[in-house]
């Protein structure tokens, strides 16, 4: 069994913990929020997206979710619907993990989706940045032009956000904040 990191979280009120797999060290992520806060991961993000949760009821769609550190973010702060995208499949299995050690079994207030968002439906490739860090990946484009070198390229299911919001619709009663990160590809998605 891998070690996971508990990161306290306290905000408005809300004294609570983020659950995330140390992944023997490789989730930078989870490494820097244990180690400084979770404020501090691209401060002021983290801040700012519980302030905005905060404020009334809200659905949180986090595309290019990674292991899910924003996504259990938005949950604490008061997100009762939350849909994340990460479609790198080893990366999609961790964030499934993290969701696991956050929610109870049979919570229905996150779904996890392995694969990408962009502006068509079909198939399309992934590219995967140099691995030789041996960190997990927060790089990962569908551009095959925003990293240099490619240590992999896998070919990934992509859907639009559209076509997601018809088949998994999202209560009009509640505020909607959607984080893009997908490395150079936020106009397509």
């Amino acid at each position: 069994m891998t070690e996971v990191y508990s990161i306290p979280y306290d905000y408005e009120g809300v004294r609570s913990s983020i659950q995330m797999e140390a992944c023997n060290g490789r989730d930078q992520v989870a490494v820097q929020a244990r180690n400084t806060g979770w404020r501090s991961y691209e401060a002021p993000m983290p801040l700012v997206l519980s302030r905005l949760i905060g404020a009334k009821p809200c659905a949180f769609i986090d595309i290019g979710a990674n292991t899910g550190f924003y996504s259990f973010i938005a949950a604490r702060a008061g997100a009762t619907v939350l849909h994340a995208f990460e479609p790198v499949p080893f990366i999609a299995e961790i964030l499934l993990a993290n969701t696991q050690h956050n929610f109870k079994e049979g919570c229905e207030i996150i779904q996890v989706y392995n694969y990408a968002l962009s502006n068509s439906i079909g198939e399309t490739y992934l590219y995967l940045p140099d691995q030789s860090h041996c960190l997990i990946e927060i790089s990962a484009s569908l551009n095959p032009e925003f990293r240099r070198e490619h240590s992999d390229v896998l070919k990934i299911k992509v859907s639009t956000l559209d076509t997601h919001l018809e088949l998994e619709p999202i209560s009009p009663q509640l505020s909607l904040l959607i984080k893009i990160d997908v490395e150079s590809f936020e106009p397509q998605v």
